[in-house]
């Protein structure tokens, strides 16, 4: 939790350092522009399976179930963009869920889980001006932190608890298209892959942007991700495999 309340104020640290910086130029304070989504909602359904040791169990929720199970949850999207093309990002999400699951069986087995999940992004912008459009290439890295805690109650010779907690860091390129539809509205097309610490992972997502103020927009869209990673053997092996997708929704200021 330490390290989650770390990321969280950093990355609000920097939104305060790169406001105040923004602020104290006074030879032109025209070079910047910032976006910041101090809070979205990504409506997120699970579909995959998580292996650790010898032990596999599989994970179908909808976002409503998901909803029903969450503890804690924090998400934060910061941006920056110099008029000279280069600028950068920074996302932050994390989520606490808790909740119980019985696996028909030949023998039921009743699942006492808490699972918690952090991913954050640090990313450099390169932007190309396409007329009224815009191409921005993303590249940088998506740290993955990932702690369940699973309470096994069963008949069958299965462990009774497991509690590991895995983490890795991913190197992330991709692209993002901005389409200006008109002066209030506009879409985003995002695509990016990431690899190194996982086996693989893709991550989509589209979204509509409409200002109707000078500081302020609502976005709305969709985001599908999928995680494949895997790490170690045997009773140390932890699978990841799962894919999450869903509609995304958020205020957004800019200034």
């Amino acid at each position: 939790m330490r390290k989650i309340l770390g990321i969280g104020l950093g990355a609000l640290l920097m939104v305060f350092i790169c406001t105040a910086a923004y602020a104290e130029d006074t030879s032109d304070k025209g070079d910047w522009r910032f976006n910041l989504t101090p809070f979205y909602l990504w409506a997120v359904s699970m579909d995959g399976e998580m292996t650790t040791g010898t032990t596999t169990t599989p994970v179908v929720a909808d976002f409503e179930e998901i909803a029903s199970n969450l503890e804690a949850i924090f998400t934060v999207h910061f941006e920056g963009m110099h008029k000279t093309g280069w600028g950068f990002l920074i996302d932050v999400e994390y989520i606490n869920l808790s909740g119980q699951q019985t696996m028909p069986a030949p023998v039921p087995v009743a699942l006492d889980v808490d699972f918690t999940s952090v991913m954050t992004e640090f990313a450099g912008i390169y932007r190309f001006s396409l007329g009224e459009n815009t191409f921005d290439i993303i590249g940088g890295t998506r740290y993955y932190s990932l702690e369940p805690e699973i309470n096994i109650t069963s008949t069958l010779p299965l462990p009774s608890r497991i509690d590991k907690k895995q983490d890795w860091w991913d190197a992330m390129i991709g692209g993002r298209y901005i389409w200006t539809i008109n002066e209030k509205w506009n879409f985003k097309a995002r695509g990016d892959v990431g690899f190194f610490g996982s086996d693989f992972t893709w991550n989509v997502e589209g979204l509509f942007e409409f200002q109707p103020w000078k500081h302020v927009s609502l976005i709305a869209g969709y985001r599908y991700m999928d995680i494949d990673y895997e790490d170690g053997s045997g009773a140390n092996l932890f699978k990841y495999d799962m894919t999450m997708h869903g509609p995304l929704l958020g205020v957004n200021f800019v200034w």
